[in-house]
């Protein structure tokens, strides 16, 4: 493929889903009656339970961590390491 088919492709889909997850989004606001807030967001409108909750932080810090020492890394000793 050339680098322009890849563009097109990427960029392509990036698009399409874009707009099909905000077409869901909408529909759902629409039709479903889901008001978005932050706490929705965050923990689905207090639906999940604690301890799922508690994981999923707990998951989101370690990959930042684990982010963070991988740049450091590369930085140190290059990206090939």
């Amino acid at each position: 493929l050339s680098q322009g088919t890849g563009y097109g492709i990427v960029l392509g889909f990036g698009i399409f889903f874009s707009l099909f997850t905000s077409l869901i989004v909408w529909m759902d606001y629409r039709f479903g009656g889901t008001r978005t807030s932050s706490e929705q967001f965050n923990c689905a409108g207090r639906t999940i339970k604690t301890g799922l909750i508690a994981v999923d932080i707990v998951s989101h810090w370690t990959w930042a961590a684990t982010l963070l020492q991988s740049s450091n890394v590369a930085w140190q000793y290059g990206v090939s390491g």
